[in-house]
């Protein structure tokens, strides 16, 4: 082969690896389809909406809104949706118009409520992170005003959440939002995006485009109107009603491993999730002793967000009798150990 065919054969080779690569970039984001829902769709099939073509797999849905409203769908589509094998999210509705002068006490007040609804079905069950929807500012506020109100509000919702469940809140609001009235104090949220396009869910926003987050987590392509179309119409509802589309950046594998709250089939004590109580849960609660983590996981056995004496002794009360003293004895001689080598430590730094 002479030097001009080589030269010919290694520009056509970059060309075509070049091609590759850029394809594998467009096609490497994977998108799974979701909906958005309230009272204001009825009465909903969830037998039908799982076993729609287009392929629904998770599902927002409304819970509450301020402090003194429960939507009144919210218990019966949580129920119906899980039965359906559809991963469902509560969103509590925030209403940042009405305390805008203590934005913190306010936003705890509205998270409190929210949680009066919510908490007790992720100690019943799993699903995913509760989310706050964020789209009723008050009015005459310059956009400086408004940031410094939203960023304080949504930092107190989130911590009250956490401090309950264990995990951070999903955040819903526009793009325009996103990028204007938040700080990178809120992005310990995970974004959900409203950004509808005529071209349905073939363009995603470039995660670039939501400064201060890094990406967003689920995105909201379509109203279900003229302007912003959706694929056609979700089995399981009734004729003409409007349904809001969402799609997760992932796989159905990944938004499953976001669920939260207690697992039914797990044995209480088997904080590694194994099967069996033995002295490797006790090794998962001392190396989780003192920390927030979410609702029962980890060694959180009694669904309070916390790893505490409370949980160790339900691992005690679990373990298998033979082995109990032996592993008492186990964990007493590490804890003692533990306390000497802090005290070589310190001398050491004396």
């Amino acid at each position: 082969m002479g030097i001009l065919a080589r030269a010919v054969r290694t520009s056509q080779l970059a060309f075509f690896v070049s091609a590759a690569l850029t394809s594998s970039r467009v096609q490497a984001i994977t998108l799974t389809q979701g909906i958005d829902i309230s009272h204001y769709q009825g009465t909903i099939n969830w037998g039908q909406v799982a076993a729609d073509p287009k392929g629904i797999k998770f599902a927002f849905m409304k819970a509450t809104e301020d402090t003194n409203y429960t939507d009144p769908t919210f218990n019966t589509n949580l129920a119906g949706a899980k039965a359906a094998g559809i991963y469902a999210a509560p969103y509590h509705f925030c209403r940042l118009d009405t305390g805008s002068s203590d934005p913190v006490g306010d936003a705890a007040a509205e998270a409190n409520y929210f949680l009066s609804k919510i908490k007790s079905k992720y100690q019943s069950g799993t699903y995913l992170p509760p989310m706050s929807d964020l789209e009723s500012w008050p009015s005459g506020l310059t956009t400086a005003a408004l940031k410094t109100l939203t960023t304080a509000w949504e930092k107190s919702f989130s911590d009250t959440i956490y401090n309950a469940l264990g995990v951070r809140p999903l955040l819903y609001t526009s793009q325009s939002k996103a990028t204007s009235l938040f700080s990178s104090t809120n992005t310990t949220d995970p974004l959900v995006v409203a950004a509808w396009h005529t071209s349905m869910f073939s363009s995603p926003p470039a995660n670039s485009a939501v400064s201060p987050w890094s990406a967003w987590a689920f995105w909201q392509w379509s109203n279900d109107t003229t302007t912003y179309p959706s694929n056609g119409a979700i089995n399981g509802f009734a004729a003409g009603i409007r349904v809001d589309r969402d799609v997760f950046q992932g796989t159905v594998a990944q938004i499953q491993a976001m669920l939260v709250g207690k697992d039914p089939t797990v044995k209480p004590g088997d904080f590694n999730r194994d099967g069996v109580v033995n002295g490797a849960d006790y090794s998962k609660w001392l190396a989780d002793n003192g920390k927030t983590v979410p609702i029962y996981s980890g060694a959180d056995g009694n669904g309070d967000a916390r790893v505490t004496t409370a949980d160790y002794d339900i691992w005690l009360a679990n373990v298998p009798e033979p082995s109990t003293c032996v592993l008492m004895l186990v964990g007493m001689c590490a804890l003692a150990l533990r306390s000497v080598r802090t005290r070589w430590e310190t001398a050491g730094r004396m």
